[in-house]
């Protein structure tokens, strides 16, 4: 008890301290230059998507990213990243993310919007189109690019115990 009670306020002053020197007016918000940069990786994100090139598509996120996909467990580090995506065996076509907002400061920004894509995965008969959200949180890096942090998305359909039940 006593540990998580230390944990929980060094991770509280940890915070303060950060908020406290995020507060001078250049570092409030996100440059024109920061936003082309995420803006450039969204659009990259959804070209690698595409072409199928996980390599290309992994390379996009921070070597310490965490992909949250929706139905299994998280998947952490740009290698694992990788693998997840070229172990699925599924192939997209017409991929597009729409973003909505953008915003950060300090060298962390948090992106969402919404995605349009048709999937065919190995298992299924035929190609499906599939629309939800996403909402990525980016990492700037020491060479002043921007990488993918944390990501997770959904689709806009209901959950496949939903449409189960529904049909019967």
């Amino acid at each position: 008890m006593k540990k998580n009670m230390i944990i929980f306020l060094c991770t509280v002053i940890v915070y303060c301290i950060t908020m406290v020197s995020c507060q001078s007016p250049e570092s409030n918000q996100l440059s024109k230059d920061d936003l082309t940069a995420i803006e450039n990786a969204i659009e990259s994100y959804a070209q690698a998507c595409e072409a199928n090139d996980w390599s290309m598509w992994s390379n996009i996120f921070a070597e310490d990213a965490t992909l949250m996909p929706p139905g299994g467990p998280s998947v952490q580090g740009r290698t694992a990243i990788q693998g997840w995506a070229e172990s699925r065996g599924a192939t997209y076509s017409d991929m597009t993310l729409s973003p909505l907002e953008t915003s950060g400061k300090c060298g962390l920004a948090v992106s969402r919007g919404s995605y349009s894509s048709t999937f065919q995965s190995e298992s299924a008969p035929a190609a499906s189109t599939h629309n939800g959200k996403w909402i990525f949180v980016w990492k700037k890096q020491s060479d002043g690019s921007w990488k993918l942090w944390w990501g997770t998305w959904n689709s806009k359909a209901p959950p496949r115990a939903a449409r189960m039940s529904e049909s019967n």
